[in-house]
């Protein structure tokens, strides 16, 4: 029987699970990478209880390490699996929310996210990549 995946609905867990696919790591330097990451202040009680779930849906596994016997946390096949979906959802969502800010060149064609130069032709404003393309389609 299949797990139900766990929910993320912060940040936080997006980025711990991001994390964990990148590598083995500690519960303090998950804290530590998360604080840096966010730009504010992680707690252990917004970590640990997470691990622990993703340990339950066996997504993760922990193994003791060292003199202070450190939880080491590493992604299991299933959770390499739950990342990779998880990655391919959200680049679906940020694809398709970027998608709508883009503008194309008048003259070649790119996509712009932002900073398009744009000028009036023929009593119409226009967008253009750069000034080169606007001179090249107003001199065609």
């Amino acid at each position: 029987m299949k797990s139900e995946e766990p929910h993320i609905y912060t940040i936080l867990k997006l980025y711990t699970v991001l994390l964990l696919s990148e590598g083995k790591r500690h519960g303090y330097e998950l804290i530590k990478e998360l604080s840096k990451r966010t730009g504010k202040k992680v707690s252990p009680a917004q970590v640990y209880p997470f691990l622990k779930e993703l340990e339950k849906k066996r997504y993760i596994k922990a193994e003791k390490r060292g003199e202070r016997e450190k939880k080491i946390y590493t992604l299991t096949t299933e959770g390499k699996r739950f990342s990779e979906n998880m990655v391919s959802r959200l680049s679906g969502i940020l694809e398709a929310s970027i998608r709508s800010h883009l503008v194309k060149c008048e003259h070649c064609g790119c996509e712009i996210y932002s900073g398009s130069y744009r000028e009036k032709v023929k009593g119409k404003m226009a967008s253009f990549c750069c000034q080169a393309c606007a001179k090249a389609y107003n001199s065609a």
